[in-house]
């Protein structure tokens, strides 16, 4: 899991925050400060049926995208309708699957020097993030909820 600052966190104001999200087609995420939205596709090695990784790998690019608008000592929040992937990463239990993920979580962090918390919100709340995580996102649509966001399409392999 990644690795965390002694110093307590968890309800200072974040530096940025970021909405994530995914779907058995996709995964998305935003950031209200930033103005921007993502969305992009799973990786191929993924299961198509474990959505608890999906939530975790949209986590997981959320982190890698905004660690690098960071300055060292500022605090990521990351909110996600997933009480499996908040439990993950604030000390539950994970599986052998996630341990590559969240090695390179704790290497960004460390890098960055940054500070991380994940929280959950409701899936009510997260409608951002959820349309974006669908594999061809309506992009009208989210433009109508939020008209300032620019949305792109996240490769990951070019972050």
């Amino acid at each position: 899991m990644p690795r965390r600052s002694k110093r307590n966190h968890r309800d200072e104001r974040p530096t940025i925050t970021v909405y994530a999200d995914a779907s058995l087609e996709g995964f998305g995420f935003w950031s209200p400060e930033v103005k921007r939205g993502f969305y992009g596709d799973l990786p191929d090695e993924t299961l198509s049926d474990d959505i608890n990784f999906m939530e975790y790998y949209a986590v997981v690019n959320a982190i890698s995208w905004a660690s690098k608008r960071l300055n060292p000592g500022e605090h990521l929040r990351v909110y996600t309708d997933s009480k499996n992937t908040v439990d993950k990463f604030n000390g539950g239990r994970a599986g052998s699957e996630y341990d590559g993920l969240a090695g390179a979580v704790g290497n960004l962090v460390d890098e960055a020097r940054i500070l991380i918390s994940v929280k959950h919100i409701p899936r009510s709340e997260n409608t951002i993030a959820d349309r974006l995580s669908r594999g061809n996102p309506d992009l009208d649509y989210i433009r109508n909820l939020k008209p300032d966001l620019e949305i792109y399409r996240y490769n990951v392999s070019r972050q």
